[in-house]
């Protein structure tokens, strides 16, 4: 057996079994052992309190395996809160949730439950705009019943804010702390003025009876947390101001937990944890499980890893969002500082996603009972007048079809018929409608004029609004307002061509992420060239980050032992903004197992020739120098081929400067530094199948592979691109699922060990019936093959053709010659569960800031600071 595989196998097969628990109790939560320290202070909820209250206003709207889930992350996340009945105990931690997916409810009750424990003073900080705030009130207030009078209850609620007021005179509110029962509750904004009147109320506490907050716990949720919270100042200053007045709250705690929640919590895991004023969640990190029905990341975009699923037009990404074109674009987003000049025209995607938004909504009104809100989004840039301009174009385009409805009538029923069927799966037990009577409905919200276009920016006169008793139709033109924290109701189309250089910005201006009950088979994306790719890595992200999360729990760590990781962008995307960043650090030799793949080809002449020559070069100098031929139906595995040869191959080959760690330099001083005696294995693909052949060289002949370029992507958007000649395409995949394994599928079974345990994992290996996650293949790879290194060469089809649906995105190879595409897969390292170039914070480090050009959010010390106007620059 080899060292440490019993202990591999056994982890895994828990993994297995941990899998299937958290399946069946709908949670998303990773289970911490028993034996976990500190341990968890809170026994479950009382069968009468504020928790039982919440969760009977919750069943009046949530189905109760939702309300089941719910209960469960609430428990596990109140347990890590400080004990209220320890004196002194003071906890910082992080929630991270789903871009639009109702963090709210997690939050509230775990202040119910919190409530129930002793705590007696509850802070919400719900962001930076007033309206958020006074939403985010009125929802407590509701769902807390914090207003009536219950038979039940023992408690006595003292707001400290209302639906109109946020907090004011700190003095009028301490004498209500003598009494036990009584709860102060209070929603604030993320300003300067209310966050200090806070800091002061608490002050005077502590001033007037210094042990008052010692049984008077306090807990502090921040909401969307990871803006303006995270001290970005400068080099020369001490904090922001928001994070100062943060800071200040927290002093004044005597015994009290901070919750950051967020979606994106970069800017949060990156604080500086030497910095214990500041607010790094150095007790514990949680990850809030999947809400059933939401739509993410990963169900608009996708994932880049795999060729199989990439390229399937059965994916539902491919389905839901549509590329526009680089020339659509360029006519749409301004350029510049000056944009006096900046005239929008109608284009043809624009025009494509206003017909399908009338569709939509036509569709929706057929199949709902009750009146309802409908809207789309158009997001192009961040300036005013650009708003106004395309709000003007769109308005008049909507004027003139008004008036000639009969005119576009054939389009938007080829639009209609095209694509009402692609995501049939998520129509639920709605029927497909008939034409007729969907354009019934469009002419009829034509010629009354009932769709309304309006922007919403720091110059609109009229706030976009959703009144309860008047449904909208509308169309939305605007920018950074619309990217955090307002909900555009009944978001059903969106035309989205705004960039960011930051993955949390990114993530957060996707406003089309949530719940679409009733109607998520009718959502539609269209985004700029090469966004949706972004997106992708970003899904890669996310679960990457959450598998971090969960490895950091399974092992029983907190973040003040060991920073989570983040994945680096291998091209412009940064994380988060320079000045969030200044405390984390290049995290190194993080290549160990991972599997890399080369997606842009180029199959000029040149271009083929080059990874021809350097694949035959690769197979004859290995044969030469005495590596194994093994030969098989799927294809032929070279073994122990050194790395001197593979970094020639590397060096050869061509591999656009898009994939850092595929490059010779990088591979050689990754190999130097992780493992110097590391060998390789070849493995030339041969999928199954009636396929053309190609001839990697003399007696060595594979089926070629089918992959297909996408239709709308476009070269020029990328700075790499310095081949002279070149003609370059995006497969967006190359590998396909379990590829990283191929070696393995060579193994003896009985000769690799006399273990039963490895002999079933090599069997369930080749088989097929291994599924596992990348950390899982990675694992495998290092308990059978430590040490050894993969190159994976597919034949690609000169002759690649797109099938069915995948014709809408995909075009024909027509290549010269057949390519060879290009897989790497580094050896293990010593630690098999290291993954590619991330960065974090060390928490056992001192750290040097360094200056950064880029600014927090102005600070307005007299409360009224509008964000919105940043978009009047």
């Amino acid at each position: 057996m080899f060292p440490g595989f019993q202990d591999f196998y056994d982890r895994w097969i828990l993994d297995q079994r941990d899998r299937i628990e958290l399946i069946e109790f709908g949670g998303g939560l990773v289970k911490k052992p028993a034996e976990a320290r500190p341990p968890s202070w809170y026994r479950g909820s009382r069968r009468i309190g504020e928790w039982v209250n919440y969760r009977n206003v919750l069943g009046e709207k949530l189905p109760e395996v939702a309300i089941g889930s719910l209960d469960l992350s609430t428990e596990r996340i109140v347990g890590m809160l400080a004990n209220p009945v320890t004196p002194h105990d003071k906890r910082k931690g992080l929630v991270v949730g789903y871009v639009q997916s109702g963090k709210t409810a997690n939050y509230t009750g775990v202040i119910a439950k919190a409530i129930d424990q002793g705590y007696r003073i509850i802070i919400v900080l719900s962001g930076m705009h007033t309206n958020l705030r006074r939403q985010t009130q009125v929802r407590l207030v509701n769902d807390l019943r914090t207003q009536q009078l219950l038979q039940e209850r023992k408690l006595s609620y003292v707001s400290l804010t209302s639906a109109d007021g946020d907090f004011a005179d700190p003095q009028r509110y301490i004498a209500n702390l003598g009494n036990a029962q009584s709860v102060l509750i209070g929603v604030v904004k993320k300003n300067v003025t209310r966050l200090d009147r806070v800091a002061e109320f608490l002050r005077q506490v502590n001033r007037e009876n210094p042990d008052m907050l010692l049984d008077r716990p306090v807990l502090i949720i921040d909401d969307e947390s990871d803006q303006a919270t995270p001290n970005s100042a400068k080099l020369g200053a001490k904090v922001t101001a928001i994070n100062g007045a943060i800071r200040a709250i927290w002093a004044q705690v005597k015994t009290g937990a901070y919750v950051a929640y967020t979606a994106t919590p970069f800017a949060n895991i990156f604080i500086n944890p030497a910095d214990k004023k500041d607010l790094y969640p150095e007790d514990f990190v949680a990850s809030l499980p999947r809400p059933d029905g939401y739509m993410g990341v990963k169900e608009f975009f996708g994932s880049t890893r795999t060729a199989d699923k990439a390229e399937s037009a059965e994916q539902l990404e491919h389905r839901v969002s549509r590329d526009v074109s680089a020339e659509s674009e360029a006519v749409l987003v301004p350029r510049g500082r000056d944009i006096t000049g900046y005239a929008p025209e109608m284009v043809p995607e624009l025009k494509l996603a206003l017909h399908w938004f009338l569709i939509a909504t036509a569709v929706r009104r057929l199949r709902e009972e009750t009146p309802f809100h409908s809207s789309m989004l158009v997001h192009t840039s961040h300036r005013v007048h650009a708003h106004e301009r395309l709000a003007d174009v769109i308005e008049s385009y909507l004027t003139d079809v008004s008036s000639s409805a009969a005119e576009i009538e054939e389009d938007v029923r080829a639009l209609f018929l095209e694509e009402i069927d692609q995501a049939s799966e998520l129509r639920s037990r709605h029927e497909r409608p008939d034409w007729a009577e969907v354009w019934a409905q469009i002419t009829t919200m034509l010629e009354q004029q009932q769709v309304i276009v309006r922007t919403d920016n720091a110059a609109s006169k009229e706030r976009l609004e959703y009144p309860d008793d008047d449904p909208q139709t509308v169309i939305a033109v605007g920018g950074g307002t619309l990217s955090r924290g307002l909900t555009l109701e009944g978001l059903v189309t969106s035309f989205f061509l705004r960039t960011s250089n930051t993955y949390d910005t990114l993530l957060q201006m996707g406003r089309w992420f949530g719940f679409r009950f009733g109607y998520a088979d009718l959502v539609r994306v269209w985004v700029a060239p090469g966004l949706m790719e972004e997106y992708a890595f970003l899904a890669e992200v996310e679960e990457d980050l959450r598998g971090e999360i969960a490895r950091m729990d399974k092992e029983n760590l907190t973040p003040a032992v060991i920073g989570l990781k983040v994945m680096l962008h291998p091209g412009r995307l940064q994380i988060t903004a320079g000045n969030k960043m200044r405390a984390a650090q290049l995290v190194e030799a993080l290549n160990g197992g991972q599997r890399y793949q080369v997606t842009y080809l180029d199959k000029s002449t040149a271009g083929i020739q080059r990874n021809q020559i350097a694949a035959e070069r690769l197979i004859r100098t290995s044969l030469d120098n005495g590596a194994v031929h093994i030969e098989s139906e799927s294809g032929h595995l070279l073994r122990s081929v050194t790395s001197i040869s593979v970094l020639e191959f590397l060096e050869d080959a061509w591999i656009p400067a898009a994939y850092p760690w595929m490059q010779a330099d990088a591979v050689k001083a990754w190999l130097e530094k992780n493992a110097p005696d590391a060998t390789w294995n070849i493995a030339l693909m041969s999928p199954r199948g009636e396929r053309p052949t190609y001839s990697f060289t003399e007696g060595i002949s594979v089926r070629t592979a089918s992959r297909t370029p996408e239709k709308k992507w476009s070269p020029l958007q990328y700075e790499w691109n310095d081949a002279v000649g070149a003609d370059l395409v995006n497969i967006r995949a190359l590998l396909t699922e379990g590829d990283e394994l191929q070696d393995i599928q060579y193994l003896d079974a009985g000769s690799i060990g006399e273990d039963r345990e490895t002999r079933e994992l090599i069997r369930a290996i080749q088989s097929g019936s291994f599924k596992g996650t990348p950390a899982d293949m990675r694992r495998a790879r290092h308990h059978l093959l430590p040490g050894e290194g993969l190159i994976i060469l597919y034949a690609i089809d000169k002759d690649s053709t797109p099938s069915g649906k995948s014709k809408q995105t995909r075009k024909a190879m027509a290549a010269e010659d057949h390519l060879v595409g290009i897989g790497l897969v580094y050896p293990s390292a010593d630690d098999p569960d290291e993954e590619r170039q991330r960065m974090a914070v060390d928490p056992a480090a001192a750290y040097v800031t360094a200056d950064d050009d880029e600014d927090d959010i102005a600070e307005d010390n007299e409360g009224d600071h509008d964000p919105r106007l940043e978009e009047l620059k």
